[in-house]
């Protein structure tokens, strides 16, 4: 009995100092998720630009300004190159003087129909000299509408003149260099977008139950040393013949 008793004695308080020394653990729950693993593989593929645009003019003439090169990156609406205007500068300042020049005649022929007016009320002027001004009024009303029109089309020319970068992008391949003539239609430059990159690999058919729209997929440039996330669009069903 006194054994026992020295037992109980040596090992009760050191059961009272561990309760006293370890706190409470904490403890963190998570919720538990079902899903379908699926088998991973790398794939090797090319990667193109979403958009290229082989970039044309819609004016002709020699190139007067070059303002792009191969491999360079060029934003929405840069100029890539600018036509000699010359000509079409001396045909804008033509036109603006021919227009001057029947906007002087309409006021002229307005005041004289407006004078021909007050004398008919007076029984003073003759019905045909009055008409004869009024369709001249209205004649040089036409002409110099149409004069206006020309020379919107003459500035819409020379806005043209500037073959201008579609969309951000980098010059792939020049076509044309300075000094050099551009017809209608004659490519300046081939133009890749950069807003973004399509990804084309050859998958084998046991993998294609795997693949769903939408899912992402991280893609390596080996050749830029980066990793990107890309999104899977869809299938282009070709089949390789070996």
């Amino acid at each position: 009995m006194l054994t026992r008793a020295l037992m109980v004695l040596l090992f009760l308080p050191v059961s009272v100092f561990a309760q006293q020394a370890m706190p409470p653990a904490n403890v963190v729950t998570a919720s538990v998720e079902s899903g379908e693993i699926h088998p991973s593989s790398k794939l090797i593929g090319v990667v193109r630009f979403d958009r290229v645009s082989e970039v044309a003019s819609e004016e002709e003439g020699i190139i007067d300004q070059h303002f792009f090169d191969t491999g360079l990156t060029m934003r929405k609406d840069d100029v890539l190159v600018a036509l000699n205007t010359d000509l079409l500068q001396q045909d804008i300042s033509i036109l603006r003087a021919q227009i001057g020049e029947s906007a002087a005649e309409l006021s002229k022929l307005q005041k004289e129909l407006k004078r021909l007016e007050s004398l008919k009320k007076q029984s003073v002027a003759s019905q045909s000299a009055y008409e004869n001004t009024y369709y001249d009024l209205k004649a040089q009303t036409n002409r110099k509408t149409t004069l206006m029109r020309r020379l919107e089309r003459l500035q819409l020319q020379l806005e043209k003149s500037r073959v201008k970068a579609p969309f951000d992008g980098i010059v792939l391949e020049k076509k044309k260099e300075l000094g050099d003539w551009l017809g209608h239609g004659d490519v300046v430059a081939r133009l890749g977008s950069t807003s973004g990159v399509r990804a084309i690999i050859p998958v084998a058919e046991r993998l294609i139950p795997f693949q769903q729209p939408g899912l992402s997929y991280e893609v390596t440039l080996p050749a830029i040393g980066k990793t990107i996330t890309g999104n899977f669009t869809g299938w282009v069903p070709f089949a390789e013949i070996r």
